[in-house]
């Protein structure tokens, strides 16, 4: 959803840092288990191999082939729920970053969470926006001072 120039430029480096610390659990996961995948799938064609030479084979073939494919279902299944729940971290970190500012009036933080409920494919732009007028907010607020 962000490209790596955007981030730097949209991002302050603590909320980047405090974002990618709520989604290291779940990458981490996605991670683990393709790592487990590739190997055992693996595995699971080569017995097949060599189940296949046996006379009477027939029937464990299928039960291998089960298994690869009950595997190959739970890879997929896992690599969709990686990248949905990425984006729904994504979403619910921008919208309590927004929400907790103590430098934007509500009024204006409550539309920006509009617009980022309203479209969340472009929420990243919005927030990059929110991000610049609260760094603004705040240089105004320590010329102030």
């Amino acid at each position: 959803m962000l490209s790596s120039q955007e981030s730097n430029s949209a991002f302050a480096d603590s909320d980047l840092i405090h974002f990618q610390e709520r989604i290291k659990p779940v990458v981490s996961k996605c991670l683990i288990y393709g790592a487990l995948f590739i190997p055992l799938f693996s595995f699971t064609i080569l017995i097949m191999y060599f189940i296949s030479l046996l006379p009477a084979g027939d029937g464990l073939i299928v039960v291998s082939s089960t298994a690869a494919i009950s595997g190959l279902a739970i890879y997929k299944d896992n690599k969709y729920k990686n990248e949905n729940s990425q984006q729904d971290e994504q979403l619910e970190f921008i919208k309590e970053r927004i929400a907790g500012s103590g430098y934007i009036h509500e009024d204006i933080k409550g539309d920006y969470l509009e617009k980022v409920s309203a479209s969340p494919s472009e929420a990243s732009r919005f927030f990059a926006a929110f991000v610049q007028q609260e760094e603004r907010m705040k240089e105004i607020m320590h010329e102030e001072l």
